[in-house]
């Protein structure tokens, strides 16, 4: 939730704006969300999935632009008379996602880019001529998180709502099982196991200062973990 955040105020998010998020994983579905909290207008979604097209609209999302690349910004700019939408939320990282955002952007917009870029190559001639404000990075999460906590406890947000997969602890080794064997992509949330069995596992420092747990510590926490760990 904190990255979508980041992302919308990035991009300069304000009240009465026409705002557009590209992607719709977690962080581009939670960015819809962050963008209508912060008193967005009109939000246009661009997703080709159904489901994450349906849970962008109840997060906020008054349009929903399928295409992606040129057809995608000249349906943007369709959408806005011509102009693009005030800010535009970065939320995939690729190098056809940033270009999408800057070209969606109207003159004098923002873009909060939160997609860990790869493969992005943006010449500093193509920002001088787009006249558009690029901003983002890591979210500061902390930041955010006493306003957003408040937000959940009374009910403003459900956030949780992007999870289409729950486990328990023992089952986080299959968390992201469909990643890695070309299944369909799945937003996992795992359940943290009882705090006396945290407590009781050991930690093991490794070279370079990376901190794990060790094996042994959860022997005596049942059930088990699988064998796959």
């Amino acid at each position: 939730m904190g990255t979508g955040w980041f992302a919308a105020v990035a991009a300069g998010v304000r009240p009465g704006m026409t705002v557009a998020v590209v992607g719709d994983g977690a962080v581009g579905l939670l960015g819809v969300l962050s963008a209508r909290q912060l008193g967005a207008e009109r939000i246009i979604a661009m997703s080709r999935h159904r489901p994450r097209q349906e849970l962008a609209r109840e997060f906020g999302a008054t349009d929903v632009v399928p295409e992606r690349g040129d057809e995608a910004v000249e349906r943007v700019r369709d959408l806005t008379e011509g102009v693009g939408a005030d800010a535009v939320l970065e939320c995939v990282g690729t190098d056809e996602a940033m270009g999408q955002a800057v070209r969606s952007t109207r003159a004098g917009g923002g873009v909060g880019f939160v997609g860990v870029p790869h493969g992005v190559s943006l010449t500093g001639r193509q920002l001088f001529s787009t006249v558009v404000r690029l901003h983002g990075g890591p979210a500061p999460v902390r930041r955010f998180l006493p306003d957003l906590i408040e937000r959940t406890f009374r009910g403003d947000i459900d956030p949780g709502r992007v999870f289409d997969l729950d486990l328990p602890w023992t089952g986080w080794p299959t968390a992201t099982a469909p990643w890695t064997s070309g299944g369909r992509s799945r937003r996992s949330c795992v359940r943290s196991p009882p705090a006396a069995a945290r407590a009781a596992v050991p930690d093991l420092v490794q070279p370079g200062g990376a901190v794990v747990r060790s094996l042994a510590g959860w022997a005596a926490w049942p059930p088990p973990l699988p064998s796959s760990w």
